[in-house]
Parts: C-alpha cells; structure tokens; sequence
C-alpha cells in the first residue's frame, strides 16, 4: 500500500535523474533528425513505451519525426497505456516480457540504456548475454547514458576481476554523459551496418500484420 509520502520521497530520490531525461530526449531527437535527413525512415526509433525515460526518448523523436516513434508496452496494473508519444500505428502492447523483449531486439542497430530499476537490468543483461554467445550476429552499440550511475551500479571491474566476464564484455559498453559522444558512437555503427547490407525491414509494413501476446 502506498502513501502520498512515498511517493514523495521517491520523487526527492530521483530528482537527479532530471538531467539524464533531457539527454535522453536530446538523444532521440538527434538520431530522429539524422533518419529523416538521411531518407532512413524504414528505420524507427524503438521504446518500451511507458512512461520516464521511455517517454522522454519517445517524446524526442516525436517533436521531429512522429511517424518513427515507436512504442512496445508490457501489460502492467501500474503503466495502464503507452505514452502519448508513441505513434498509434506503431505501438503495440505485450503480455509476456521475452516475447517483448525478443521483438525489441530482433532488428536492432543500436542499444541506449538510461538510469533504471530491474526491468532495465534485465533488458541490458539480456542483450550482453546474447551478444556474448554469439546469438545476435551484429555486435551494435550498447549506450549507457549516465556514466556515475553505471560505474556505481555494477562493478564491471570487479567482475572482470573475479573471472565472470571477459574484458571484452565490458569493452563492448559505451558508458558516457555526452550526447554527442552517444551520437557518434551510433551513427558510425548504423552507417557500417547499413554499408554492409545489413538493416531493418520496412516497420511500417512489418507492423500491418503485428498482434502482439
């Protein structure tokens, strides 16, 4: 059962994260304006489609490019619809997280993760995992946005360390407060991609046929 003053204190707790949310919007609103500039726009801009910075990447890429703001949701009691960023025709709702997370990660070309909970860790420990078995044939970027977060809330040194995961795990993470830096990093591994022949289908069709369980 929550309180007025619980909700409160998380407000005071998170508060910092404020920074973070603009670089997040930031980000979104750079690569939303590269794909429309550079006649990408079978390319979209993928979310969880909730609310925070979920919403705050959506609400980025929705000031430049509405039609490539797209929003997987998972049914939750506490998130009752996608954020109102997320384009109608791109927004889907899932009941299951690995099938969620299985589509989120299918045609990706690029990872940006910002401060969060358990969700988050799962998402990003997942994508390293298959990255690191070989699952995922195109190494893409990993973007941690929000470097004292990130250096705090997993040791990756240690870990390196202690012999359960190799240096190259952790050299394949981009841990970084500049936007721009992130920018780079992305539009460099997008671009390679794309030299070699590798790309999303059409999400706009890939979408006209999308029930999502």
């Amino acid at each position: 059962m929550k309180t007025k003053g619980d909700d409160t204190t998380r407000m005071e707790k998170t508060a910092w994260m404020c920074d973070v949310h603009e670089k997040v919007t930031c980000l979104a609103s750079k690569l939303a304006k590269f794909l429309t500039s550079s006649d990408l726009t079978n390319i979209a801009i993928l979310t969880g489609g909730g609310p925070g910075m979920m919403e705050a990447a959506n609400e980025g890429v929705h000031g430049v490019a509405p039609d490539l703001s797209m929003g997987m949701g998972i049914s939750l009691p506490f998130e009752p619809s996608l954020n109102q960023y997320v384009n109608p025709d791109l927004a889907f709702e899932f009941h299951y997280f690995f099938t969620r997370k299985f589509w989120m990660v299918l045609q990706a070309m690029a990872l940006i993760v910002a401060p969060g909970g358990v969700g988050t860790m799962d998402e990003l420990f997942e994508v390293m995992t298959l990255q690191q078995c070989g699952k995922i044939k195109v190494k893409f970027p990993i973007i941690l946005l929000g470097k004292d977060y990130w250096e705090k809330v997993v040791n990756w040194q240690f870990m390196v360390e202690c012999g359960t995961i190799s240096q190259s795990d952790v050299d394949a993470l981009f841990i970084t407060d500049d936007v721009d830096a992130a920018y780079d990093r992305i539009i460099e591994s997008v671009k390679g991609q794309l030299k070699e022949g590798i790309g999303p289908k059409d999400h706009k069709k890939a979408g006209q046929s999308t029930k999502a369980h």
